[in-house]
């Protein structure tokens, strides 16, 4: 599979002007990959503080610089991506949305289920569309299991165990980071978990959300913002558990282990997340192991081996070429919305009240 090629003939047709708010994540992630879709003219808002070495790299950005006050009241500019941290995404998105222009927002959205839920119902009487940052069900490998999990001759889900444990360390010595801050919508069970809940939950198409719901400490383990461990009390229609850790190991990975009726399924992926990152392991009877094993030789999600490009990569550009499709071309693509964000941050607040 020729990642790049299949992104690229995704690719809307005709030139839309995007705007863009986020000095750290959107600067450095977002960014690029909005550059590199030939559809969109970005402009990019400035930050409220920066030096004068900051400004030299935003004037050799190759996208056009403004403020996020202009961007707000340029009528050309119909969509805007705003990436910063939960406590200042609240004020930010609804500006977007008072303004009638379309909203991409990046998770968790805000710090509290309160906040989220400020926002979808203010979306709900705005004119444009709103989306959020849940790209992992743009990436290959998750993309791969929703599609797995639709071969009914695999049976019953019994059990899901999920580990998603990064190095973070730059995050950690830093105090003023909004990661270490509970109250900024910092710790690992919002920042992270926020991801697992909308892909388990989008993957099972539903299934896993009495489950999902029903989350709660392990109370065998002593969580806390870096380093929690979760367990399902409601195990039906199976158990799941779910260990999510910063800065305690040396190479990040995820991995996502299903158990059934008669065999198991892992995948897994490890930094640097490339495309040809991702292992499987099958084990369970003969008919499982076929059924699975036919599956993965054939899925092209899986079977590049020579992919160079990020897995993160690859999904926010296939996420956001399907935002442009429906904002621009009236597409009618099923994407994450901010009822989304509502499900997970009620959750995420749930948990926060026993760390």
């Amino acid at each position: 599979m020729n990642s790049e090629g299949n992104l690229r003939k995704k690719e809307p047709k005709g030139i839309y002007k995007v705007g863009l708010i986020g000095n750290g994540y959107g600067y450095k992630e977002l960014l690029p990959v909005l550059k590199s879709i030939n559809a969109l003219e970005t402009t990019f808002a400035l930050p409220r503080k920066y030096t004068a070495e900051q400004y030299k790299n935003y004037m050799n950005l190759g996208v056009k610089i403004s403020n996020f006050a202009d961007i707000l009241e340029n009528e050309e500019i119909k969509l805007i991506f705003v990436a910063v941290p939960p406590k200042a995404q609240l004020e930010l998105s609804k500006k977007v949305l008072v303004k009638d222009k379309s909203l991409y927002c990046e998770k968790p959205i805000g710090i509290s289920f309160c906040e989220a839920d400020i926002l979808h119902r203010l979306s709900r009487n705005a004119k444009r569309k709103s989306y959020v940052g849940f790209q992992f069900r743009f990436d290959p490998g998750i993309v791969a299991l929703k599609e797995l999990l639709q071969i009914k001759q695999l049976g019953t889900i019994l059990s899901t165990q999920i580990d998603w444990h990064t190095t973070g360390n730059s995050a950690i010595n830093d105090q003023f980071n909004w990661r270490n801050d509970i109250n900024n919508g910092g710790g690992v069970h919002r920042d992270f978990l926020c991801h697992v809940v909308d892909y388990l939950n989008w993957i099972t198409d539903g299934l896993f959300c009495s489950s999902l719901e029903s989350l709660s400490v392990d109370t065998n383990f002593n969580s806390n913002l870096l380093d929690i461990k979760l367990i399902s009390l409601n195990s039906n229609p199976g158990s799941i558990k779910i260990n999510i850790s910063r800065g305690k190991i040396s190479i990040s990975y995820w991995e996502i282990k299903l158990t059934f009726d008669s065999g198991e399924i892992c995948l897994r992926s490890t930094y640097p997340f490339l495309l040809k990152n991702y292992k499987t392991v099958v084990s369970g009877s003969k008919d499982f192991c076929s059924i699975v094993g036919e599956f993965l030789n054939n899925n092209k999600y899986l079977n590049d081996t020579t992919g160079v490009i990020s897995a993160r990569e690859y999904a926010l550009k296939a996420y956001f070429n399907k935002v442009i499709d429906n904002v621009f071309q009236n597409g009618k693509n099923t994407l994450p919305t901010l009822d989304d964000a509502r499900f997970t941050q009620k959750i995420s607040d749930s948990i926060q009240t026993t760390l």
